[in-house]
């Protein structure tokens, strides 16, 4: 059984890990009351999306 490599997992995880890290950043700056809190729960529900998604490929790998 072959091990798996970074490169047979595209394009899209590492562009996740960037757009998590934005939105958790963004999260922190409206949580401490410098963005509207529109912008805090937009970023909290995009955060959320990409760390499912990063489980779910996670898992798909295994």
């Amino acid at each position: 059984m072959s091990e798996p490599t970074n490169l047979h997992r595209g394009p899209a995880v590492p562009l996740l890990w960037a757009v998590l890290t934005v939105a958790v950043l963004l999260n922190v700056l409206a949580s401490a009351g410098v963005l509207p809190l529109a912008v805090g729960i937009v970023c909290g529900l995009v955060t959320l999306g990409c760390a499912t998604a990063l489980v779910v490929a996670r898992v798909r790998r295994r």
